[in-house]
């Protein structure tokens, strides 16, 4: 046998060691899946899109947020959706502009004005605003995972354990990890799906969890999608003339932590 027929069986091998010792670069493992984590928390900017959905036997809901930030600069858009209630948020250099177009917002703005601004961290207090970067809390749950089935090049589902991944995520992001999946009491099955980049960030990942017991007959989804990583993010404020201050509107502010706390 020649050199030259030997050299397809060789790299076949080869190809074949590389995937069986989980050493491929398009295989998930959940030593990639720890990675990622740090790998996806590092990234400058992108377009993130998180969502999640309800299904219960006392009735179903569901709530989109979608915008881009520059996390280094804490500046960018947002748009959170929930039923037929659209707030749309700018933020830049700590200030915040934000309007909402449910009728308790819009009947306290002055005439003409359908804005308000407000430092960013008065409207995070208010809990009617939250950085882009907190959806980055469901990452966390890839700590709990424990089998992977690959699924495609860079992808897997994966079972995991809510438990597991709170006792392993560091203990100042727990609280973030248990408010981003909101799941308590009996469980059923927890189920998700992961891709990753080729630089090995996450690209998209899902959570699936259904109950048991006196959870049963509901099932909770948790998604992330990231994409246009290292965009260039720069915010436009609305036009002044449409802006008002949430600090000279009293019964406004009321409302919206009213809202917050309700969320």
């Amino acid at each position: 046998m020649t050199l030259r027929r030997c050299l397809p069986l060789l790299v076949a091998s080869l190809c074949a060691l590389l995937v069986a010792c989980g050493g491929s670069s398009h295989s998930v493992t959940r030593a990639r899946l720890l990675t990622a984590i740090d790998t996806t928390r590092a990234i400058g900017s992108a377009h993130v899109a998180e969502a999640l959905t309800l299904v219960s036997p006392q009735g179903n809901a569901e709530a989109t947020v979608t915008g881009d930030e520059n996390f280094a600069a804490n500046a960018g858009t947002t748009i959170v959706k929930e039923g037929s209630v659209e707030a749309h948020v700018a933020f830049r250099n700590g200030t915040a502009w934000l309007t909402i177009n449910a009728p308790q917002f819009t009947r306290l703005l002055p005439s003409g004005k359908t804005w308000v601004q407000a430092p960013t961290a008065q409207l995070e207090t208010l809990g009617v605003f939250h950085p882009l970067s907190d959806g980055f809390a469901l990452l966390d749950a890839l700590r709990g995972v424990k089998t992977i089935k690959q699924s495609g090049s860079n992808a897997a589902t994966f079972t995991f354990s809510l438990a597991q991944a709170m006792a392993q995520t560091p203990a100042s992001r727990r609280a973030a990890l248990q408010s981003a999946i909101h799941a308590n009491g009996d469980i059923k099955s927890q189920t998700g799906s992961v891709a990753l980049t080729s630089s090995g960030a996450v690209r998209s990942e899902s959570l699936r969890i259904v109950g048991a017991g006196s959870n049963a007959g509901i099932q909770l989804q948790n998604t992330l999608a990231i994409s246009d990583i290292g965009e260039h993010v720069s915010p436009t404020p609305p036009p002044a003339a449409q802006v008002a201050s949430l600090s000279s509107l009293p019964a406004l502010e009321s409302a919206l932590r009213s809202s917050g706390s309700s969320s």
